[in-house]
């Protein structure tokens, strides 16, 4: 991913425990921004910035349901 990418994703969230560089990793309580639709945004700028060959998403929705 371009540092471009990797700043935009930096100024989207910043959580301890995030990580904007391979593998981009959202702790649970990332997803809990915005009522969850902060996982599109950061999607959508891996997709618009990167070129992946392969997307892989994780939720472990025990994690951000109350």
């Amino acid at each position: 991913m371009t540092p471009t990418a990797q700043k935009a994703l930096e100024n989207l969230y910043r959580l301890p425990g995030a990580s904007v560089v391979h593998p981009i990793d959202t702790p649970a309580g990332t997803l809990r921004v915005e009522e969850g639709r902060i996982a599109g945004r950061i999607l959508s700028l891996v997709l618009t910035h990167g070129h992946p060959d392969v997307v892989v998403v994780l939720v472990k929705v025990w994690a951000i349901v109350d």
